[in-house]
């Protein structure tokens, strides 16, 4: 295992598109799954209202972790430190909405008759965070 530099930590960044937000309330933790977008140094994000919300508003320090396994000892992971904020601002939602117009609408709880998850972006909030810091591993199977 070693570190990795900015430039391969960027590009894993713009590799993977679904991370694991952590944070954390008190002496409590909550951490789930969202497909974001990266643009000039910051992710954007949207989700349902819930939980996650008032675990996001009393962190101080989120981190953001992405991972590409390849194998068991061929990988990459990164993780991005920062304050998520949420985005009210009318024109700034227009513009997330077209950055994350490749990113799956949030998912919602049950499945269509089809089986699918059912997801939608009515009532969704929409989230940036610029990291403060990032970190980066990886490890690769020698050939």
């Amino acid at each position: 295992m070693e570190e990795m530099t900015d430039t391969e930590i960027n590009d894993a960044i713009h590799k993977v598109r679904v991370g694991i937000l952590s944070l954390a309330r008190g002496d409590r933790s909550y951490a789930f799954p969202l497909f974001f977008e990266y643009h000039d140094g910051t992710f954007y994000w949207h989700s349902h209202p819930g939980d996650k919300e008032a675990y996001i508003h009393a962190t101080e320090e989120a981190c953001l972790t992405l991972v590409r396994g390849y194998g068991q000892d061929d990988w990459i992971s990164v993780m991005a430190f920062g304050k998520p904020h949420p985005i009210w601002d009318d024109q700034e939602i227009e513009d997330v909405e077209h950055l994350l117009k490749n990113v799956p609408p949030p998912p919602q709880l049950g499945t269509t008759p089809e089986g699918e998850p059912k997801r939608s972006e009515k009532n969704a909030v929409y989230w940036r965070m610029t990291p403060t810091r990032t970190t980066g591993r990886k490890s690769k199977s020698p050939t």
